[in-house]
């Protein structure tokens, strides 16, 4: 029974750390080009480190109540000094949530 417990607990010490989150600052947003093919992307200010993001699938964008942006909305959302927090699993960023 101790056993499957500690073994329950570490278990779930490895998956949580595989999520990081992380406050950040939008420095700049680019949108999809369609004649190109590539995404749109999101270059964001953590702590003295800026990192650029391609919004491609598998990224997903909250606004401050935790819905769906999409598509020409973004440009709207991710304007310059907007605060966000990232969410990254395995190295990759997965989600951008807006703070109020």
């Amino acid at each position: 029974m101790l056993r499957s417990f500690v073994a329950s607990i570490l278990a779930l010490t490895i998956f949580v750390g595989g999520l990081l989150a992380a406050e950040g600052v939008v420095v700049s947003f680019s949108p999809a080009d369609k004649a190109s093919k590539t995404p749109a992307k999101v270059v964001v200010k953590v702590g003295e480190k800026e990192q650029s993001i391609e919004l491609a699938k598998g990224v997903k964008v909250l606004d401050a109540d935790g819905k769906p942006v999409k598509g020409k909305d973004l440009a709207n959302v991710l304007n310059k000094d907007a605060k966000v927090d990232l969410t990254e699993a395995d190295g990759k960023v997965t989600e951008i949530k807006l703070k109020k």
